[in-house]
């Protein structure tokens, strides 16, 4: 039993849909440091997990505590300034605009008070901050290009790095690395390690199993809603109930 206290913990989670039950009695400790995989067959429960996890939906019933702190009521603003952060499975980026005024907008959030609005120039700090940025995911040159003209890869790094601007303590990725070419799944699991190894606990919700198994060194496995296997990576690959719900796909993978 681990002594530490979990950064973030799950009591006795539901949620149901109808006649759906999506979150089925989950109970989950996530400690801090590394990396975690959630996985789990289509329609196991993972989208709707992570959602209540974030403030995107409320539990039937169920606690959730963050530090310590009981957190399933609380809004997703709240949630994201106390360091519980996360990026979607769907590209959020707005396709028509530049990737400096993307960043920016990313920024704005966290930088400027409430209701403040710019009236004639950004900032010096705020620009030298963009130009940060782009140059840490090597896209200077791209810097006044838009969106919708990268690559799925570049965009999927550009929204990851804006989730970790204020160095969550807590990460959420869903699906990062879904639809990706090899390089650019390369890139982006260089990039997840590097959020960890700077200190940030990342939680990885991913079908890709080289993927997993290359990053994770705890995988916890829903079906139906429920958790049916929580361990490091070698005792998933053998659990026997993890391989019928996979119907053979291949969990050997280094």
């Amino acid at each position: 039993m681990n002594s530490r206290e979990p950064v973030l913990r799950v009591e006795r989670l539901f949620k149901s849909f109808g006649d759906l039950k999506a979150v089925n009695g989950v109970d989950l400790d996530i400690y801090e440091g590394g990396i975690i995989s959630i996985i789990g067959p289509n329609g196991a429960g993972k989208s709707t997990l992570v959602n209540i996890l974030t403030g995107f939906l409320v539990p039937d019933s169920g606690h959730i505590y963050f530090y310590g702190e009981r957190i399933e009521k609380k809004s997703i603003q709240y949630r994201v300034r106390r360091g519980l952060n996360r990026s979607f499975q769907i590209n959020s980026l707005f396709n028509n605009m530049t990737v400096k005024e993307n960043i920016l907008l990313g920024l704005l959030y966290w930088e400027l008070p409430v209701g403040r609005m710019l009236k004639n120039r950004l900032p010096k700090t705020l620009e030298e901050k963009v130009l940060e940025i782009v140059e840490s995911i090597n896209m200077a040159e791209k810097i006044n290009i838009e969106v919708d003209k990268l690559s799925h890869g570049e965009q999927r790094l550009i929204e990851i790095t804006l989730s970790i601007v204020k160095t969550p303590k807590l990460l959420f990725l869903d699906e990062p690395t879904s639809g990706l070419s090899p390089d650019e799944r390369k890139m982006i699991m260089e990039k997840i390690r590097s959020i960890a190894d700077a200190g940030t606990t990342v939680v990885l919700i991913e079908h890709n199993m080289d993927v997993v198994f290359s990053l994770a060194k705890r995988i916890v496995v829903l079906n139906r809603g429920s958790v049916i296997a929580d361990g490091e990576p070698s005792s998933i690959r053998e659990n026997e109930e993890v391989k019928k719900i996979y119907l053979g796909e291949d969990l050997t993978v280094a």
